[in-house]
């Protein structure tokens, strides 16, 4: 996925967002429910104040960050705090 299509994305979502240089930086004051998608672009941070469900990804691209206050959901489990700590069966 390209950066413009995830941004359309978070546009359609009411979700905020930032370019900070090359890095989309998605900045949300809440949870952020993404799990209709299933890729991500590279040169994303997430610094939301809570979590972030990505239930339909299966693998994380190069360059994404987590910052926020929260567990992150994806198609293989969670990560916390940048672990994957209860990987799905």
């Amino acid at each position: 996925m390209e950066q413009e299509e995830f941004i359309k994305i978070l546009t359609e979502k009411n979700y905020s967002y930032k370019m900070v240089g090359d890095t989309l930086v998605v900045d949300h004051h809440e949870h952020i429910t993404l799990d209709d998608i299933a890729e991500l672009p590279e040169d994303i941070k997430f610094v939301n104040n809570g979590y972030v469900s990505l239930n339909s990804v299966s693998e994380l691209p190069k360059h994404i960050k987590f910052e926020n206050n929260g567990e992150v959901y994806v198609k293989t489990g969670l990560y916390k705090y940048g672990k994957h700590i209860h990987p799905k069966s």
